[in-house]
């Protein structure tokens, strides 16, 4: 998946990504839009063991991949001369990882607990099984490591199985007593509307389908976000999924309740006389 030297920095500066640490990555990552200066500042950071006009050279080579629409600079490339140990769980093996099925496979014991970073640059939104792709991160992030996902947040139409609300990792932090050391927004990245999907799926663009406003949804395009989360792991306990139900559910404002019940009675229609 696609991750920006900017994020990649900001791990860096902010000491989630120690100078020879460890990283675990759901997915081989890509990184997209590097400069020469900015991959040589970093890689000097993390111990590489290049110099002089070979360092010069890799740097060089390395922005014009990670410049391409292709994707064509895994993190395994930038990190392979540096003091980094990187990891990345790929089912398409990006080297050096292991092929890896993020909806079944666990990691291998000498794994756990020993990641500083864990990565997961949107592979989770299209992964089946969800308990199992949040368990791996879990298993493999030692206490007081991070875990940073950086996954679907608004829009995104037509883009794998999820598109994740904060609640999610708020109810996560409680059940597994993690720090939530960071949520927010990165974007708009872009916009489009729903009508967007109705060559797929016809019934997206039929006015006569029940409570279809397709010129509202016309008017009213879906921005594309990421939601960025960042996780500190403080205990080694196992994993435990959020409990049914969740309890940061928000009361809903009078006006948000009456226009729901609205919609309600519009789908099933007046309510019968006793």
């Amino acid at each position: 998946m696609p991750c920006g030297i900017g994020f990649i920095q900001w791990l860096s500066d902010g000491g989630y990504l120690p100078t020879a640490g460890r990283v675990l990555d759901l997915g081989g990552s890509r990184l997209l839009g590097a400069t020469p200066d900015e991959l040589r500042a970093l890689l000097i950071k993390h111990g590489t063991s290049l110099a002089g006009p070979a360092l010069d050279a890799a740097c060089a080579e390395m922005s014009s991949r990670s410049g391409s629409d292709l994707m064509l600079l895994p993190l395994s490339d930038v990190f392979g001369s540096t003091r980094v140990t990187y990891h990345p769980l790929d089912t398409y093996q990006v080297r050096p990882g292991i092929r890896f099925d993020p909806n079944a496979s666990r990691l291998p014991l000498d794994w756990r607990n020993s990641y500083d970073l864990l990565l997961n640059f949107g592979t989770s939104a299209g992964v089946w099984n969800q308990h199992n792709a949040f368990e791996v991160l879990h298993d493999g992030c030692r206490p007081g490591g991070v875990m940073f996902h950086q996954v679907p947040g608004t829009g995104h139409l037509g883009y794998g199985f999820y598109c994740y609300q904060p609640v999610l990792f708020e109810e996560l932090a409680k059940e597994n007593g993690y720090e939530l050391a960071g949520l927010w927004y990165s974007g708009p990245l872009a916009s489009q509307s729903v009508l967007s999907l109705a060559d797929r799926y016809p019934g997206v663009g039929d006015p006569d389908r029940l409570c279809n406003d397709v010129e509202g949804f016309r008017a009213h395009p879906v921005p594309d976000a990421v939601l960025n989360v960042l996780l500190r792991k403080v205990s080694d306990a196992p994993f435990r999924l959020p409990r049914p139900g969740y309890s940061a559910v928000p009361e809903l404002p009078s006006r948000a309740y009456r226009a729901a019940r609205r919609v309600y009675r519009k789908l099933v229609g007046p309510k019968k006389p006793a």
